[in-house]
């Protein structure tokens, strides 16, 4: 469920990345288990590749680093992503097919804090049903 963020833009919505409680561990397994129950096989490393349309997320990835998953969302989508570089370069193995923007952008934006989606004017082309994603980075031990 998504929170209305403060102030700035009445469009733009936080999504908290993670919440305690089981349900949520349980929602991305399931996310998970239906992603690759449909898969063809074996993903190559160094594989990327991204579609999005009408809301939905076909993503496979194999030991690519984040920044390229969401350069390729940004370029593919015509989404902007701020923050990026706080992320680290983790490299991300993970097949989706036909997974809500939404919970593919919670899925690999796990080692933030959270993010702010803010939804593209429907006016405004575009595949993705977001124009620009802030990132939230996550808070360091001190």
């Amino acid at each position: 469920m998504a929170r209305r963020a403060a102030a700035r833009s009445p469009a733009c919505y936080l999504y908290p990345v993670s919440r305690g409680g089981r349900g949520w561990v349980a929602g991305v397994a399931v996310a998970l288990t239906t992603a690759w129950a449909g898969g063809s096989g074996v993903i190559r490393a160094d594989e990327l590749a991204f579609a999005v349309a009408a809301g939905r997320v076909t993503l496979t990835a194999a030991g690519v680093p984040l920044g390229d998953v969401l350069a390729e969302w940004s370029r593919v989508g015509n989404t902007r992503f701020e923050g990026v570089s706080d992320l680290g370069s983790a490299p991300v193995t993970l097949r989706l097919e036909g997974v809500p923007e939404r919970e593919a952008l919670r899925l690999l934006l796990r080692p933030a804090a959270g993010f702010l989606a803010a939804p593209r004017d429907p006016r405004d082309p575009g595949a993705s049903l977001y124009d620009r994603v802030k990132i939230r980075a996550a808070r360091r031990a001190a």
